[in-house]
This record gives C-alpha cells, sequence and structure tokens, in this order.
C-alpha cells in the first residue's frame, strides 16, 4: 500500500527512530497512536506534524504486515521510503486524493503555513479551497489549489504557484474552469 509520511530534515520520525531512503523498518505490532510506523493516504495530514518551511521533508512510503486506520491515520508493522516528494508533489497529490475520495469529510485542515478549507483558504506556502466557489490568497511563492464542487461531485480542480504563473493576491475559477483574480 502507498502512503505519505513527514520528517525533520534528518529523516527522523515524529518519536526520533530515524530512517533512510530505500531500506524496509519492521515492528513487531501496530495500533494507531501507540506503536507502529505512522503514517497517512492523505498527504497533507503529514503536514500537520511536520512543519512545511522548518526543513520537514516528506516522502511517499510503501508500507505492509499488519496495518492498523482510524480516520486518516495509518500504523503499520513494515514500511520503506520509496520517494521524496517537493512541496508542489505533496499539494498535487492532497488535491489528487480529495477528488478520488470526494465524499470523505476530514479534509479541512489548518497548520503552519497551510490552510485547506471549504470555500476560502489562505496561507503562505499552500492554500487549497473547495467548494462551489472557491478561493484562495498566497503571496509570492504559495501553492494554490481550487477544487469546484457542484451538487456534492467535484467537477474541476486547478492548481498554480502565486508568483511564477500569477501576482499574489485572491482567485477563484471560471465558470469554464479557468483562474480567475478575484476583487
Amino acid at each position: 500500500m502507498i502512503a505519505y509520511k513527514g520528517f525533520t530534515k534528518d529523516l527522523q520520525g515524529w518519536g526520533g527512530f530515524q530512517f533512510k531512503p530505500d531500506v524496509w523498518y519492521r515492528e513487531k505490532e501496530c495500533k494507531t497512536v501507540r506503536n507502529g510506523f505512522h503514517c497517512t493516504e492523505y498527504p497533507l495530514a503529514c503536514m500537520q506534524y511536520f512543519t512545511p518551511g522548518d526543513g520537514a521533508r516528506y516522502f511517499e512510503v510503501e508500507i505492509g504486515g499488519e496495518i492498523d486506520e482510524d480516520e486518516w491515520r495509518i500504523a503499520a508493522t513494515e514500511i520503506r521510503l520509496v520517494k521524496e516528494l517537493n512541496l508542489k508533489e505533496m499539494a498535487l497529490f492532497g488535491i489528487q486524493f480529495m477528488v478520488e475520495h470526494q465524499k470523505r469529510t476530514d479534509w479541512e485542515l489548518t497548520a503552519n503555513h497551510i490552510s485547506v478549507h471549504k470555500d476560502f483558504a489562505e496561507a503562505d506556502i499552500i492554500a487549497i479551497a473547495r467548494g462551489e466557489d472557491p478561493k484562495v490568497r498566497g503571496i509570492i511563492g504559495t501553492i494554490c489549489g481550487l477544487i469546484r464542487e457542484k451538487d456534492g461531485e467535484i467537477i474541476q480542480a486547478r492548481m498554480f504557484t502565486v508568483g511564477r504563473e500569477l501576482d499574489p493576491g485572491a482567485y477563484g475559477l471560471t465558470e469554464d474552469g479557468e483562474i480567475r483574480r478575484c476583487g
């Protein structure tokens, strides 16, 4: 199973366990919040524990063995770091997760430098808004995502970086799915 995990800049996990890429690690048992190797299938969730901008690193991981899950956390007895992901990839995979799991209700989050919310999101690293008329606001360098829903179904999703494609400010989507400046 593929999942996502955050680390310190030195690739230490939340409890200080030292990891290396492409090495299988094994524990005897797992229970979320208690033991095992923790990760998540919702990429942006690991940013609540490992703050972007503070040297945190993020990886796509492969897990196996015994697996225990709660709302969005996963504990596994086996884990391997497969590929390091940059912030743009994390945002893209976060948006992709929301599109693939449209009915899940636990996608909103607020963490340092990140805002993922219904209708409006504002942040300096990642801002993603989801709703019937979503709007985001960011500064130069902010990775923004807009996810439009209609009647509870996602119909459009766009991503851009402020300063590369567009000037700082607030943005939404036109009816045709094009990014537009708001007010």
